[in-house]
């Protein structure tokens, strides 16, 4: 349990956001590959205790790593470097991209091969997620869903109906500009729910729909759905419960290939 609670804080704190004056730190380290304390405090024109506290708080969030380096006898001087993580913090273009490769992942005319592809991508996005996630029944780890998406500043909520159904409820769409145009997205990020959480769930809604959101319910409350998990297919075309007039299963702005397989 305590390993558990020590990678949900680390987690809660990559996610948090970024003090200013360690936004600025961050973006001068992008400038070149390393740096001494000194040089640091020098271009920043404070003092070497504050940098040393900056530097530290970006370490905690994994944004910095330290290096031990050696110029000739004597004790070797540290010198620190953006990690991964840091990089991306500092400035990065990778929602253009992201966009552009999406775009052409759906405009391939094999449809097996353009939905096998898209399975992939949601097991890449599964193992991103999976340490994130946890949780013994369903209901838990929809719990940790939510959390984990709100970490990103995307606005998920849960909740439970008057006959004990429990719903997820998606405020604000993970993939602006996507999926308004593409019924895909609704379908890929559904199987990931699923792969997630444990069990199959259903939409019940979409965001054209009267609730103004994307929910999903599962359809189990216990863990254990294997079919779900290792599905290596996008879920069945469903009609969201608004009677085929939502925008992500194919009825109101366009058929796509297959729509309700």
């Amino acid at each position: 349990m305590a390993s558990t609670a020590n990678t949900s804080t680390r987690t809660a704190n990559l996610h948090s956001p970024v003090q200013v004056s360690d936004q600025a730190l961050l973006d001068l380290m992008r400038s070149e590959e390393c740096f001494a304390v000194g040089d640091l405090s020098e271009r920043l024109g404070v003092t070497d205790t504050a940098v040393r506290q900056r530097l530290t708080r970006l370490m905690d969030r994994g944004f910095v790593q330290r290096a031990a380096v050696r110029e000739g006898r004597g004790r070797p001087k540290h010198v620190y470097q953006l990690t991964e993580a840091g990089l991306r913090e500092s400035g990065a273009n990778l929602e253009d991209l992201a966009v552009a490769m999406w775009q052409e992942l759906i405009s391939l005319e094999d449809v097996s091969l353009r939905e096998r592809l898209i399975v992939r991508v949601v097991d890449r996005l599964t193992k991103r997620y999976a340490m994130e996630v946890v949780g013994e029944t369903p209901k838990q780890r929809m719990k940790s869903v939510v959390d984990l998406f709100n970490r990103r500043g995307i606005p998920f909520s849960l909740e439970e109906n008057s006959e004990g159904e429990t719903r997820l409820k998606i405020l604000g769409c993970p993939y602006p500009g996507l999926a308004g145009n593409d019924r895909y997205v609704c379908l890929m990020e559904q199987l990931l729910f699923q792969r997630l959480i444990g069990v199959s769930v259903e939409s019940i809604s979409c965001a054209t729909s009267e609730s103004g959101c994307c929910e999903y319910v599962p359809l189990s409350s216990e863990s254990g759905d294997e079919d779900a998990v290792r599905s290596d297919s996008l879920p069945v075309m469903g009609e969201c419960g608004s009677g085929g007039q939502c925008h992500c299963h194919g009825d109101r702005h366009r058929q796509l290939d297959h729509p309700h397989r």
